[in-house]
């Protein structure tokens, strides 16, 4: 299993706006980094599209975040 963070920052004006999630990746290494991948294109995706991001497959709640 491996443990992945996958941030995201873009800027709207003079603003900066960050997300960062956590994930639980099950497989290979080579799985892992696949997943990691297409995980990291659907947040771009979901942010190009203007929408939310929902909760992704194999996302976790980050350590101390407020639920």
């Amino acid at each position: 299993v491996g443990t992945v963070f996958i941030a995201r920052s873009s800027r709207d004006g003079g603003e900066i706006g960050t997300e960062v999630r956590r994930f639980l990746i099950s497989g290979a290494r080579a799985d892992i980094r696949e997943r990691t991948v297409t995980i990291a294109l659907a947040m771009l995706h979901f942010h190009m599209s203007g929408g939310p991001t929902p909760h992704l497959l194999w996302q976790v709640p980050l350590e101390g975040a407020k639920p």
